[in-house]
């Protein structure tokens, strides 16, 4: 489950850092907020069509020290990520879930993310109950220190610089991952967010995926914000169509980054 606080703060970093660099766009979501993929029950497709991943992950706050008014915890847990393809359709396709499998055991394996630090990935092959699928999951053990109070780790994190030529992105835009590139979400087209633009140079820029982001953000002074049209961000709630929070305005320079999956109203 997602939880509040620092679970909530965990399932966050972990979706982002999935999001941002699965090998797949096919994404089973147990949870995380996230739209989700429905794989077929008999596949009908192409091998590298096939590929899906469904992550989740397990998670527990064991209390370390008092200090500050504040209660700190050192969090355990593990991260799972079963990685699918047809089985037996071809050689071809048995080696591309094993490669898929690497590459997105290369985005945990001993990597530190948001006070997240990972720890060395387990991989277990197995078939699905029906036989259609050939699968490998993956365990990746982590730690984190955190604050159990609050925004918990994702207080000054949630940030990531990315470089795209010719992106015209200004101002405070809800931005969407699309085919490798960013581009405008919009609740007109129900491209659902995943990150808040915050910072512009030249080809460059800077987004946050979540947490408690301090920056003259344009949006006003107080106030849940919403998706809206062409990668608008407004304080309107809408009352049909497609609805998505993206977070929340503390003052006019600090904004809480906590994006909702979304949902047709």
């Amino acid at each position: 489950m997602e939880g509040t606080g620092a679970e909530l703060a965990i399932s966050q970093a972990i979706r982002s850092r999935i999001l941002l660099n699965s090998p797949t766009p096919n994404i089973a979501w147990d949870y995380y907020g996230a739209a989700t993929y429905t794989p077929p029950t008999v596949n009908t497709t192409t091998p590298a069509n096939s590929l899906w991943i469904r992550p989740s992950h397990m998670y527990k706050a064991d209390p370390a020290a008092w200090g500050g008014g504040s209660h700190w915890a050192v969090g355990r847990g593990i991260i799972s990520v079963q990685v699918f393809g047809p089985y037996g359709l071809s050689a071809v396709a048995d080696e591309l879930v094993e490669q898929t499998a690497g590459q997105v055991a290369n985005v945990f394996r001993y990597q530190r993310f948001d006070g997240i630090h990972c720890q060395s990935v387990t991989p277990d092959y197995a078939l699905d109950a029906e036989g259609n699928w050939h699968q490998i999951s993956l365990s990746v053990p982590f730690l984190c220190n955190l604050r159990t109070e609050g925004l918990a780790m994702s207080e000054i994190n949630g940030r990531m610089n990315f470089s795209q030529a010719s992106h015209g992105f200004s101002g405070t835009l809800a931005l969407a991952l699309s085919s490798g590139s960013w581009i405008k979400a919009s609740a007109a087209t129900s491209v659902r967010a995943q990150s808040i633009l915050i910072a512009v140079q030249g080809d460059s820029f800077q987004v946050a995926t979540h947490g408690l982001q301090g920056f003259t953000h344009g949006l006003g002074a107080s106030g849940d914000i919403w998706l809206g049209t062409n990668g608008a961000i407004t304080t309107t709630e809408p009352v049909s169509g497609f609805r998505q929070r993206l977070g929340t305005i503390k003052n006019a320079n600090l904004l809480l980054v906590s994006i909702e999956p979304g949902a047709t109203v």
